[in-house]
């Protein structure tokens, strides 16, 4: 049996897991994956404050496998708008 595993190949993720936990429109918590509603400024996820509504959704999760490379597929509630945003 040979089996290869490309380390480099994005793919589609459950969720990301943040070092740091972020406010989110309905918990706190670390994970962060597609359905969740979270605050986006300057291109970044930052902490809901509490009683303000959550500015995008969180759509799609892709990475590899060893999370040299992560990114987050989110839509504008607003103006339905896509946007990627890769951490690392």
């Amino acid at each position: 049996m040979n089996i290869q595993v490309d380390y480099a190949k994005e793919m589609e993720l459950a969720a990301i897991w943040l070092e740091k936990p972020l406010q989110m429109e309905d918990r706190r918590g670390s994970r962060i994956a597609p359905g969740d509603l979270v605050k986006v400024q300057d291109n970044r996820l930052i902490d809901l404050p509490i009683g303000e509504k959550a500015t995008h959704k969180v759509i799609g999760c892709t990475g590899t496998i060893t999370s040299s490379s992560l990114s987050f597929t989110l839509i504008d509630i607003v103006t339905n708008e896509p946007l990627i945003i890769k951490i690392n």
